[in-house]
C-alpha cells in the first residue's frame, strides 16, 4: 500500500485517458480539456516527448489551429553533441548508448517539423532569480509566456521539472483562469507538503487524478515522495467534493518504473 494525504484525493470520478508512453511520460487527463485547448505547454520534456506527439496526433485529427510550446533547457545541441560523440567514442562497448541517442535525435528534429511545434532550450523558472545568469541559462516565466496572452481558457500546460516546480506555483495561481487543465509532477512532497496544500487550495481547477511516480523515493517503504497530478477545469466543479467510488491505481495507469511496485493508494 501507499499512502498519501487527503488533500492529493481526486474530487471527481470522471472518464480519463492515457495520453503518452506507456511507464514514464504518460498521463491520465480528461480528454475535452484538450479538446478545449489550443495553446500546448509542456515544462520539461527530456528524452520522451511521446506525450506531446499524442498532442500533436489528436489536435491535428480536429482540424482546428494550435500550437505547442516545449521548454527544455538540458537537452540543448550541446547535450547531443556531447553524448552523441561520447558514446561514439565507447562504440564498441556501448553500442545501444550510440544507435539510442543517434534515434533520439533524429525523432526529435523530425517532430520539429511539424509547424505547430516549437522547442525552446529555456530554463522554466522566475526570471529574477541571480542562478540562470551565472550558468548563462536562458530562463523564462509564465509572466513572460502569458503577458501578451488574452485572458481566455485556451491552454494546457504539462509541468515536469524536477524539483523547481514549487518556484513557478504562485504565477500558476495568477493565470489559473487562462487554463483548461495542468498536468504537475510534484517532487519532494514530504518536504513541500504546507505549499502544495496552500497551492490545492487556492488552485480553480480540479483533482481529477494522482499517480505516484514510482521512480522517486518511497519514504518509510509506504510514503512516496513523487506524484503526478492531473487538475481539470470543468464547468461544474465540485472542488469540496471528495469521490468514494474509485480506487487508484487507475485502470489505465502504469508504473513509471514498471520493475517497481505500483501499489493501491490509501488517502489519509
Amino acid at each position: 500500500m501507499f499512502y498519501l494525504n487527503k488533500i492529493f484525493k481526486p474530487s471527481q470520478d470522471i472518464e480519463l485517458q492515457r495520453i503518452g508512453d506507456k511507464n514514464d511520460g504518460g498521463y491520465l487527463l480528461n480528454l475535452k480539456n484538450i479538446d478545449e485547448a489550443t495553446f500546448f505547454y509542456s515544462f520539461g520534456i527530456g528524452l520522451s516527448w511521446e506525450f506531446e506527439n499524442h498532442i500533436y496526433k489528436l489536435k491535428k485529427s480536429q482540424n482546428k489551429p494550435f500550437k505547442i510550446f516545449m521548454y527544455d533547457h538540458s537537452i540543448s545541441n550541446y547535450f547531443w553533441f556531447k553524448n552523441i560523440v561520447i558514446s561514439f567514442v565507447e562504440l564498441l562497448r556501448f553500442k545501444k548508448k550510440f544507435f539510442f541517442y543517434i534515434s533520439k535525435f533524429f525523432k526529435l528534429k523530425k517532430f520539429l517539423k511539424n509547424k505547430e511545434c516549437t522547442l525552446k532550450y529555456y530554463m522554466i523558472s522566475p526570471d529574477s532569480l541571480e542562478h540562470a545568469s551565472i550558468y548563462k541559462l536562458k530562463v523564462t516565466d509564465l509572466d513572460q509566456i502569458f503577458q501578451k496572452k488574452d485572458k481566455i481558457r485556451d491552454n494546457f500546460i504539462k509541468i515536469d521539472i524536477e524539483g523547481s516546480e514549487y518556484r513557478i506555483l504562485n504565477q500558476l495561481l495568477s493565470y489559473q483562469n487562462y487554463l483548461t487543465g495542468c498536468i504537475i509532477e510534484f517532487h519532494d512532497i514530504d518536504l513541500h507538503i504546507e505549499k502544495i496544500k496552500e497551492f490545492i487550495n487556492n488552485f480553480n481547477l480540479t483533482i481529477v487524478h494522482c499517480h505516484v511516480n514510482n521512480c522517486g523515493p518511497i519514504k518509510d517503504k509506504k510514503y512516496p515522495t513523487q506524484l503526478e497530478i492531473t487538475f481539470s477545469y470543468t464547468a461544474n466543479n465540485k472542488k469540496n467534493y471528495q469521490s468514494q467510488n474509485f480506487e487508484l491505481p487507475h485502470n489505465l495507469d502504469m508504473p513509471n518504473n514498471p520493475e517497481l511496485r505500483d501499489d493501491k493508494i490509501i488517502f489519509f
